[in-house]
């Protein structure tokens, strides 16, 4: 595979190009923009030429759902003193309920994404003759990210000293 990319001597004359978009993200009620622009010129003898390319994107996105942590059977033995199900009127017996799979610890999740990234690409061309050509090559990129997170949860077990004593199914 041979791939080019655009060059500052491939220009005709001096080129320049922008671009604004932008997005609305509903859930977390922000925009999204992005802006990229290219300028690219060259001499008349088409022996120096420079181009670059800039561009920055900022997204903010809000991702919802439920976690479960994995299943579990709850650990309330029935041999444990002061251990069991408060009531259960679920028409189940307390050893069928030991032997069910439970969420272990069934939560709402709610994450924030908050993005930005900037890059720059530029070149210098020199071309004095068709066989000796120097190119001068510069490019930056930068990504930053931060994610918020948020979970609500229950806890539908009992674990040594810890959780609850008592499980109502």
């Amino acid at each position: 595979i041979q791939l080019y990319t655009a060059g500052a001597l491939d220009a005709t004359g001096p080129q320049a190009s922008v671009m604004v978009q932008a997005g609305y993200n509903d859930l977390s009620e922000e925009s999204d923009p992005r802006i990229t622009a290219t300028y690219a010129t060259a001499n008349k003898s088409k022996t120096l030429g420079f181009l670059i390319s800039a561009a920055q994107t900022q997204r903010n996105s809000w991702q919802e759902g439920f976690g479960t942590v994995r299943f579990a059977r709850p650990d309330t033995p029935a041999s444990t003193p002061g251990s069991g199900f408060a009531s259960n009127s679920t028409g189940y017996s307390d050893q069928q309920l030991r032997n069910a799979w439970y969420p272990r610890l069934p939560r709402q999740d709610s994450f924030r994404h908050d993005q930005d990234r900037t890059g720059v690409a530029s070149t210098i061309q020199f071309r004095p003759t068709e066989r000796f050509e120097f190119d001068l090559n510069y490019v930056y990129s930068k990504f930053e990210t931060t994610t918020t997170s948020y979970n609500s949860f229950a806890q539908f077990r009992f674990l040594g000293n810890a959780g609850f004593r008592f499980i109502t199914p």
